[in-house]
């Protein structure tokens, strides 16, 4: 029997897409950091999907003791992963010298090692006649140097970069790799007031938790390698081509200051 894994399950985008997955009929493996939200998520799925095989675990993705035993549980119990949706991730703002070391390793312990950690996990225990699918969650910052938001822009890179190599190293072995790039999708308050204080180009971003993770699993499928969501997401990406990564960093920081002190006013 195969099961669909998704980290960060019990947050907005990971919701989204453990619902999704069950409505496709696709059984489901969820982890997230509190076992609480993690039983009422699964509450939620079988009472509108009741045939849906549902497995559980509590896990600190940064820890990789805890990766480890999330893995011996997996072959322990004799599960088969066929889709892993790596949504578990920190967003990280601020100045760089705000923050303590312990911070910003954090964020590339979670961004980035432990979503290659359990990647590699899933490909090696593939059946080598089965089809195989990796939806990772990057972010369309990973295409810009961002000062105030540096670590989790730099870490979502080397994702984003990391991930595509894959896609073409996988893609003669039954194995699909999509790299899913959003702007700011409204899951939290925090989110919500950090979009808002960055006007009419924030709302423009912005995509709703549902509509990506719909459309994310189906740019999987067709094994497109890179989806952003939004029209004024890839038409921003598209105008940054001509421009040199610092100049284009000089402006997101120019930026990122009015904003700040505009999410300051309104609660942040």
């Amino acid at each position: 029997m195969f099961f669909t894994l998704i980290t960060g399950a019990t947050g907005g985008l990971g919701r989204e897409y453990a619902l999704e997955c069950a409505k496709r009929g696709y059984n489901l493996f969820l982890t997230a950091t509190n076992n609480q939200r993690l039983e009422k998520l699964k509450d939620d799925i079988l009472l509108v999907f009741p045939n849906i095989k549902i497995e559980l675990s509590q896990c600190n993705l940064a820890d990789e003791f805890d990766r480890n035993k999330l893995i011996k549980l997996i072959k322990d119990k004799g599960i088969k992963i066929n889709r892993f949706i790596a949504n578990a991730g920190i967003d990280f703002e601020g100045p760089v010298l705000e923050k303590e070391t312990d911070e910003l390793l954090k964020v590339i312990k979670i961004n980035c090692e432990a979503t290659i950690h359990l990647a590699h996990f899933v490909i090696l225990q593939k059946p080598e006649n089965e089809k195989l699918f990796l939806l990772i969650v990057s972010s369309l910052a990973s295409y810009f140097s961002m000062p105030q938001k540096a670590i989790y822009a730099s870490s979502k890179a080397m994702l984003t970069s990391f991930f595509i190599a894959m896609h073409e190293e996988l893609k003669d072995k039954k194995i699909n790799v999509t790299i899913v790039c959003p702007g700011g999708m409204p899951t939290t308050q925090e989110m919500i007031n950090s979009i808002k204080s960055q006007g009419l180009s924030g709302k423009l971003s912005s995509t709703s938790a549902k509509v990506v993770a719909i459309k994310s699993l189906n740019k999987l499928e067709k094994n497109k390698a890179t989806y952003i969501p939004g029209f004024f997401n890839r038409f921003l990406k598209f105008l940054s081509l001509p421009f040199t990564k610092l100049f284009i960093a000089r402006q997101i920081n120019n930026r990122w200051k009015k904003t700040r002190k505009k999410a300051k006013e309104l609660g942040n």
